[in-house]
């Protein structure tokens, strides 16, 4: 039987060989997964409150921390998350040990408390694409498949053809309206796979605001490709350099320097014709040989049967899967 009950500092030792096995086992499976040092882990430990998982003999056989993440009023990412969102850490025995599925209950029990506790409009489990076996245990929960965190090779570029008409460019400020446009056309196309992603105020007032930074020429601003024939916009991607650190959550990416492809729009009218390849061949060969860079990163959504196909047809592999729920 797994009982649970809040974490305690002469806990730190088991916890951290806990940690440590459940790194090394994941990144055997894939190892673009980062792997952190003692005093990280222990870091990590001691951000929000945690509670230990206990078999009968009271042995740590799991942890589990809680947290909550708020999302401004103004963020983009109200497009596809809640204001208020229960997140948590898990750190789980090996599947094939006979508790591993109790205590992954267990913990999941006590996340849940805690996210009622503090009023939660939705939550998130994020894991390891190559180790799912936690994923069937969501379901009862009321998960759902959310997105997919994938990663690229920076080194590995394949050009795609290019119809005869279409030109890549860098976005200017008169193409603005049309921008805002296609970034509504495509949260609008996602609505109809995936409960997680819709159009609302705050991603049309996030987007301009990235916008007006990249016309200033602010530091921080995206870097923003249209895709154009005969002086109409008809696709865009929106791009960011992204520097993490090893201390940096949710710790599945390695401490390093990512472009993030934060979008590629196209128009509906305009889609299957190489349009997207052509606008992720002008990311490659603009940051490519940025230096030190680790890797490309982006989201998709998998239950998009265009957007997983794309995104894997162009060689990103998936990193990690986030499940969410939203509170009715």
């Amino acid at each position: 039987m797994i009982t649970l009950r809040p974490s305690q500092p002469d806990d730190s030792p088991a916890l951290l060989t806990l940690f440590q096995a459940q790194e090394q086992r994941q990144h055997q499976q894939d190892q673009r997964l980062a792997l952190h040092t003692p005093q990280q882990i222990r870091a990590f430990l001691e951000q929000e409150p945690g509670f230990v998982a206990l078999n009968s003999a009271g042995q740590i056989r799991g942890y589990v921390q809680p947290a909550i993440w708020e999302v401004a009023p103004d963020s983009i990412l109200q497009a596809f998350l809640t204001p208020q969102n229960g997140t948590v850490r898990l750190v789980l025995p090996h599947l094939e040990e006979d508790d591993a599925l109790e205590v992954l209950q267990r913990c999941l029990e006590q996340a849940e408390q805690y996210w009622q506790a503090h009023h939660t409009t939705g939550d998130l489990v994020r894991w390891p694409s190559t180790d799912p076996w936690i994923f069937p245990a969501l379901t009862p929960f009321g998960f759902q498949l959310d997105s997919i965190c994938a990663m690229h090779n920076p080194t590995t570029v394949t050009a795609a053809p290019k119809p005869a008409t279409v030109r890549i460019r860098k976005a200017r400020p008169t193409d603005e309206k049309l921008l805002l446009q296609l970034l509504e056309e495509e949260l609008r196309y996602h609505e109809a796979y995936t409960p997680f992603v819709r159009y609302c105020e705050a991603a049309h007032i996030s987007f301009q605001r990235a916008l007006r930074r990249l016309w200033a020429g602010e530091p921080d601003a995206p870097i923003v490709f249209v895709a154009e024939t005969q002086d109409t916009i008809i696709g865009m991607a929106e791009n960011s350099l992204l520097p993490l650190t090893a201390e940096d959550t949710p710790g599945f990416v390695p401490a390093g320097i990512h472009w993030s492809i934060d979008n590629i729009c196209v128009l509906s009218s305009w889609r299957g014709r190489g349009i997207g390849r052509q606008l992720l061949t002008a990311v490659f060969e603009k940051y490519q040989h940025v230096s030190p860079l680790h890797s490309m990163l982006l989201w998709y959504n998998p239950d998009n049967p265009q957007a997983a196909h794309f995104w894997q047809a162009t060689g990103f592999r998936p990193l990690w899967t986030t499940y969410q729920r939203i509170h009715k």
